[in-house]
């Protein structure tokens, strides 16, 4: 399977990754570069905590390096920080070498052309380069040197968000690169911080560093009840996404906390027009944006709620670089994903954990009653989670395929493509797609009641049948 997926490079390090393998890749992002005749040579090269990282950060840096670019070394660093680096300051790009939440064994990269992820075409492109191996180079030697960026970012978010009172918060990091940076952000907003795992700890041996996955929040949880805290916090290894727990300890569905953030954000464009709003570049929005984007795979409540807010919801296609796409093209107020990616136009639009946290600080102090009061009065129905099932590479496409064909010709115009196939009834819904990373194929399905929610999960259930996958059994 290739180490090139569809938005970044990942592999199992010393297995299909290696510092060799890293030169290429950088010989083939530097020709890339080359061919896009930028007038900015400088890159930021951040990387995250892994015993692989340095070699890698080293192996893939030289070749930029030797090509005429100036590397500017962010040191250890979150994608965040990275990220903010890119969106302050005019650059060719960035590397972040980093597996975010992945096992310790695996490693990889993010790429950045100027502010922006490396993305479709682009990403393509660099595999066809990385494989010919036929590499430009200008036969100059580019400048490095070494910045710090947190004291800045912090600087910079501190301008951002408030307290309406004093909390206590209790963040895991799963020994991630962003615990010290967060728990001093939410210090000097005027938290009391209680930081689990903080260490930058190579092996991730405590727990793996994902919160979308709820058996990962189980510290925290136990954690935030101990200290009696009005909220727990954790991130992914590499920062760029969170995960919520109430004040009593129960972990917030990713459908809630999109909610609780576009009611804030729609309510502080009614405010203040969303005057303070940026997007890359910073970028004003218009006094009527009132967008919400919105992943394909988060509940109905969530587009109702928008509505209900006489906000304008946008549905997209799953993942982080989908949002962001939409949150630019629709100049958006937010962007929520199922996974935990939190998408803030006041902040140059980028997928931050550390940012989310800081924001779902503000919007609990000020909700003048318990963050679990306040999720209790979201809509729920009857859903499952994403469901995750094993399908090989060369079978998952022709499934979906099958399946879409299936239901187009029974549902017509209830039928949506724009990533797999979305069943649209008016009291349920579900979807089939194909993961981008692993041979799989993901489910999730959603009634407005229980009769509702069996009756589509049966739709889609007799036809996986038919293609020799089988759907979890309902619990009763």
């Amino acid at each position: 399977m290739s180490i090139f997926k569809g938005y970044d490079i990942r592999g199992v390090y010393g297995e299909t990754l290696n510092e060799k393998i890293a030169v290429g890749i950088g010989k083939a992002f530097a020709t890339l570069l080359l061919k896009k005749k930028l007038p900015n040579r400088k890159l930021f090269i951040g990387r995250d905590n892994r015993r692989s990282s340095p070699g890698l950060r080293n192996a893939i840096a030289n070749p930029l390096h030797f090509a005429g670019f100036d590397i500017v070394d962010l040191g250890v660093a979150s994608t965040p920080l990275v990220q903010y680096a890119i969106s302050r300051e005019k650059c060719a790009g960035a590397v972040i070498v980093t597996a975010s939440h992945n096992p310790a064994q695996y490693n990889g990269f993010k790429l950045y052309l100027k502010n922006l992820p490396l993305m479709g075409a682009d990403m393509h492109g660099m595999e066809r380069i990385f494989k010919s191996g036929k590499f430009l180079s200008t036969g100059k030697q580019g400048h490095e040197l070494s910045r710090p960026i947190e004291g800045e970012y912090i600087g910079d978010v501190l301008g951002r968000v408030r307290l309406y009172r004093k909390m206590r918060v209790v963040i895991d990091s799963g020994n991630g690169t962003c615990g010290a940076v967060a728990r001093e952000l939410l210090t000097r907003m005027g938290c009391s911080v209680i930081s689990l795992f903080e260490d930058m700890e190579s092996a991730f041996l405590n727990h793996i560093a994902d919160p979308h996955d709820p058996k990962n929040l189980k510290w925290l949880s136990e954690e935030v009840v101990r200290q009696r805290a009005d909220l727990g916090i954790a991130f992914d290894g590499d920062g760029d996404r969170a995960g919520f727990v109430d004040n009593a300890g129960k972990p917030i569905r990713e459908d809630d906390v999109a909610i609780l953030f576009l009611r804030h954000e729609l309510e502080k464009a009614g405010r203040d027009g969303g005057k303070k709003g940026s997007i890359g570049k910073k970028v004003k929005l218009p006094k009527s944006s009132r967008s919400i984007v919105y992943d394909l795979r988060l509940s109905r409540a969530v587009p109702e709620e928008v509505k209900k807010l006489r906000g304008k919801p946008i549905m997209s296609k799953a993942g982080r670089i989908a949002i962001r796409e939409n949150l630019i093209a629709q100049k958006a107020l937010f962007g929520g994903e199922v996974s935990g990616h939190y998408f803030f136009a006041d902040h140059f639009g980028f997928d931050d954990g550390i940012y989310a946290g800081a924001k779902m600080c503000e919007i609990v102090s000020g909700l003048g009653m318990r963050l679990s009061d306040a999720v209790k009065s979201i809509s729920h129905y009857p859903a499952t989670p994403e469901i995750r099932l094993h399908c090989d590479n060369e079978k998952k496409f022709k499934l979906v395929e099958n399946v879409k064909k299936i239901l187009r010709k029974k549902y017509g115009s209830k039928i949506l493509t724009i990533d797999g196939v979305y069943l649209n009834l008016e009291d349920a819904w579900g979807l089939l797609r194909v993961s981008n990373t692993e041979p799989a194929i993901t489910l999730r399905f959603e009634g407005k009641t229980k009769k509702d929610f069996k009756d589509v999960y049966g739709i889609f259930g007799k036809l996986l049948k038919g293609e020799g996958i089988k759907l979890p059994i309902l619990p009763t």
